[in-house]
This record gives C-alpha cells, structure tokens and sequence, in this order.
C-alpha cells in the first residue's frame, strides 16, 4: 500500500516552495493498523520539512489518505441520516463537529433546540452500498462537498474540530493536506459572528516535552498559534482566544468569522509571548529532539542490556505509542503491549504483531520491565496499575523546563 506517494514540493499552507529538511526519524508501520491475525504492515519513512516563507512544519510527502484513514463499518446509518435530517425540529442554533465521530448526523440537545452536525456522518450517507459498508471517502472538504452540504444544512453557528477522540480523523487541520484551501472552506460552512475552536498538538510542547511519537504519518502539519491564525486571517477568521491545554501538547484556538478582536486575554497573549520567545530556535530545538532521541536509545540500551527481565512489555497501543516504539528501537525488544483499552484487547500491533493485553497480574520488579510509550500519561499508568508492571521504564526525552 502506497502511503506517501511522492516528495512534497510546495507548502501545505502557503504553496511556497522554500521547503528545507529539519528532522528525519526511523521508518514507521501505520499506527493504526492493528489486526486480529498476523499482518506484514510495511514501514513508511517519516521526515520533516520546514518552509521558509511562512515557518510551517509539515511532513515530507504527499499522503495518501485513503491508505491512512479508515471509517469503522456501519449498520442502519443511512437510514437513521435520512430521518433525522427529514425534521427540523425547530432548531435555532447548529455545530458542526469535526472530531472523528461517525455516530450520529446531529441530535437535538434538552431544551436549547440546538442541532450537532456530524460532517463525517454527512459523507458517509453519501459512500454506502445498499450492504451498509463503506466504499469511497472524501478525505477533504472539497468545494462540492461543501456545496452539498450548505444546500442541506445551510451555514453553521459554531465548527467545532477536536482531537481528543482516540480515532485518527483526515477532517483535523493537523491531517489535511492542503491547509489554505480548508480554512477557506469552513469559512464558507461558518455564519457572519460565528465561531471556530480548533484544538490541535502544538509543536512547541511537541518539542520541549520530547514527545517524538506524535510525529506520525496522520499528522501532516505541526502548528502554533501563529500559524494558523495566519492562514485563518486570509478568510475573514480573527483569532479571539488561545489557550494550553492541561495535558501538556495540546493548544486551543476560537477564531470569530467578521468580526476584529479588541482585546485579547491574558491566556493568549501569554501563549503569544512564549511562542514568540521559541519561534527563533525552533529549528536548533528540531535538531536537539533528535539528539535527545539518540541519547535515550543508548541509555535504553545500556539499561536493558545489563538488566535480565524474563519479559519486556510496552505500555500504549495507540498511534503515538507505536510511533515511539520504532523511534526507540524497540519493535523487536518488546514481548508484547499493555493498553487499557478494551477496543484494543487481543489485537497484534502494525508490523510487529505484539498481542496487547491488560495489566491484571502483580508483577514482581525482576520478573519483568514495562517501557511506558505514551510519555504524557507516564504517571497516571504507573499510579493507576501499581505492582502490575514490574520495573517502569519511562524514556528521558523532556527538556528541562515547563512549556505553558
């Protein structure tokens, strides 16, 4: 399967073509593409670029979606669309949610008769066989779809794009692959005052935190504030608030479409001032995650190697957990994977095929080692399943300091 089917040669963003290589990792599996049987998921090369002209980070590549994204099949959905969206029930304000859920179209919420619009829902009424699976994706919002949809459902009060949903989306800004052209077309879907909140993984704590397994082929831009309030302006979106997250990676944004911002608060003008602190040294900060990442390997390596564990465990059966695995050179040091996630269970990880399992069983310090691979829930995994993991292994790839 073809996932990056040529070198990029220009922008994501602004279509120059100033792009110069910053960061290049070890080869990677899909993330997500773990199965119930033995697979031979291939490795896909994973660079970085930066441009010149506008200082967007972007994967180096052009992605093919419809070999990274996958919708899960569905049952009755089409039926449900087509009676839900027959009535209007009155509704007085609508959200278009663009955050990786596929069960609904919209609902009506209490008594505030407002409408939750699906965007994934929409097109998947529009790509099902009379059997109910999926057979096409509009991975982007193309001017026809968008056509489509503002003929059925007229503008919206408020867009809505999350990443907090486990599932991989190609509707996130950070996944698109043609930045300008998306912002134009949500603007199209917005009203006049309407508002737009984006929370996306912001490369500034990507790079303080270390968090190297966040840079995976689904994620085709790393932004900040600035970078997107840039291309949001050229469409008559002003940026109104900006704020961290308190997981330590995510940033949130509200942009209003018409209207100019007085007076900014505090929290964005905070995030405002350390961005523009770091902006100058991101490229020297891009090098030194790499240095980072070559000095924990051979700590790594010298801490397995003079440590005899009958069985050696990773903790994080997600995308970035498998990205960090391979970053690490752990793909073939790892007996299997714990994950808390049912929806996981029993399954065999991309390329390697580890079975994930639970942690259930105490474990004693010398009977095992787990490598924690999701570094932002480092504590609360070692909190929550205490005496189950044996000896925790957490890779050193933070810098000293505190982002936000």
């Amino acid at each position: 399967m073809i996932v990056v089917t040529s070198a990029l040669t220009e922008c994501r963003s602004c279509y120059s073509r100033e792009l110069r290589p910053v960061l290049k990792l070890e080869s990677i599996p899909l993330g997500d593409k773990f199965s119930k049987i033995q697979n031979r998921e291939e490795r896909h090369p994973v660079r970085l670029v930066n441009c010149d002209s506008c200082g967007l980070v972007q994967f180096d590549g052009l992605i093919n979606s419809a070999a990274i994204f996958e919708i899960p099949k569905v049952s009755e959905v089409e039926s449900i669309i087509e009676e839900d969206c027959a009535t209007d029930f009155g509704c007085t304000q609508q959200t278009l949610r663009i955050d990786g859920t596929f069960d609904y179209v919209w609902k009506t919420l209490g008594d505030d008769r407002k409408r939750i619009i699906s965007l994934e829902g929409y097109l998947l009424s529009e790509s099902l066989r009379e059997s109910g699976t999926l057979i096409s994706w509009e991975g982007c919002l193309s001017a026809e779809t968008v056509d489509r949809f503002l003929s059925r459902f007229g503008q919206v009060d408020q867009i809505i794009i999350d990443n907090s949903n486990r599932l991989q989306h190609p509707l996130h800004i950070s996944n698109v692959g043609d930045v300008r052209s998306y912002a134009a077309h949500l603007s199209r879907i917005l009203k006049k005052s309407g508002e737009i909140s984006v929370r996306f993984p912001a490369i500034f704590p990507l790079l303080l935190s270390g968090l190297v397994g966040y840079v995976y082929h689904e994620h085709q831009s790393f932004f900040c504030s600035e970078s997107i309030s840039r291309v949001f302006s050229e469409v008559d979106l002003a940026l109104s608030e900006a704020r961290y997250c308190d997981d330590g990676l995510n940033v949130v944004l509200r942009f209003v479409r018409g209207e100019k911002v007085q007076s900014p608060s505090w929290e964005t003008t905070d995030l405002k001032t350390q961005e523009a602190r770091y902006r100058p040294q991101k490229e020297k900060m891009l090098w030194d995650l790499r240095a980072r990442l070559d000095r924990c390997i051979e700590e790594l390596e010298k801490q397995l190697k003079f440590s005899v564990f009958p069985e050696l465990a990773g903790f994080g059966a997600s995308v970035a957990g498998i990205s960090l695995m391979y970053q690490l050179r752990l793909e073939r040091r790892l007996n299997f994977l714990f994950d808390d996630s049912d929806h996981r269970l029993g399954q065999l990880s991309p390329e390697g095929n580890l079975e994930v399992k639970k942690p259930i069983a105490t474990r004693s310090s010398d009977s095992m080692a787990t490598v924690i691979l999701v570094p932002l829930y480092a504590e609360t995994i070692a909190s929550k399943h205490k005496g189950k993991l044996g000896t925790v292994v957490n890779p050193r790839l933070r810098l000293k300091g505190q982002y936000g």
